[in-house]
């Protein structure tokens, strides 16, 4: 798989986008030490032109609110059932690390959204989708 990344402006910052044939591979702001980071096996392409791109600059242009983008999901099994139902959460809506563990069928895993004790499901909701939630996982 060759991942491919750029940079966009956006209002909070410069923001970077890797992109592959199957969707969007990750998505992170630029010169942050801590979450999303940009692999060294990805090429740099500064006039790369993708769904991503275009659908972040309308975002951040106020002009979508919904992103409709495949996403190539990159964890555990279980952190993809996580990200898969972020996506169902639609724009201005909000939940609870409580209700979310309960649609997963887990109850008692809420407290490790900040607990070192589950570590998975924790991972799971801070790991890099976090910024390009909610958008359209692969079928």
């Amino acid at each position: 798989m060759t991942v491919q990344y750029t940079y966009i402006d956006s209002p909070v910052g410069q923001v970077w986008v890797a992109w592959c044939r199957e969707g969007l591979v990750s998505v992170g702001f630029a010169d942050q030490p801590k979450g999303a980071q940009i692999d060294p096996d990805w090429e740099y392409n500064a006039a790369l032109r993708c769904p991503a791109v275009d659908q972040l600059q309308s975002y951040f242009a106020g002009t979508l609110r919904e992103f409709d983008l495949p996403l190539v999901l990159r964890g555990t099994e279980f952190q993809k059932r996580v990200w898969r139902l972020l996506a169902t959460i639609r724009y201005g809506e909000t939940t609870t690390y409580g209700a979310i563990a309960a649609q997963l069928g887990k109850p008692s895993a809420s407290r490790a959204g900040h607990s070192p004790s589950a570590p998975e499901y924790g991972a799971a909701l801070r790991k890099e989708w976090r910024g390009s939630m909610p958008a359209r996982p692969p079928a």
